[in-house]
């Protein structure tokens, strides 16, 4: 599977780390490989999507993280709505709530490409020992 760091996730989306990373402590985020502690997080392009949805949610409508996952979740899955652009809609207590995945997919898709040009590699686990 093709995954990402938190840290690129983080530096693409224009999202604080710590942010993200709590999102993920929290939370249940489809395309999320998580296994146990000390190994890497691997973000699958998929929960970057879901992800930019529910910090825009979030920040932009001051939707609390949990809510906005929720549709975040709903929006990424639903079917084609028939609107142009791949458009999801999401309805609930007469409100209207839609998402052109197209254009929200490309803006991640191009800041990803991005961020892996600038981002450094850390590295991980214990540094060799030094032969003397």
């Amino acid at each position: 599977m093709r995954g990402y760091s938190v840290a690129i996730a983080a530096l693409a989306l224009d999202i604080d780390p710590k942010w993200v990373d709590n999102l993920l402590s929290q939370n249940r985020v489809h395309g999320v490989n998580q296994s146990r502690q000390g190994v890497q997080r691997r973000l699958a392009p998929g929960a970057l999507y879901v992800i930019a949805t529910v910090h825009r949610l979030n920040r932009t409508l001051q939707i609390p993280v949990a809510t906005a996952l929720k549709l975040a979740h709903e929006l990424w899955r639903a079917p084609d709505s028939g609107l142009a652009g791949d458009a999801a809609v999401v309805a609930m207590d007469g409100i209207r709530l839609e998402v052109r995945r197209e254009e929200l997919r490309s803006l991640v898709d191009e800041a990803v490409v991005g961020a892996l040009e600038i981002a450094p590699r850390t590295k991980r686990g214990r540094p060799p020992r030094r032969r003397t």
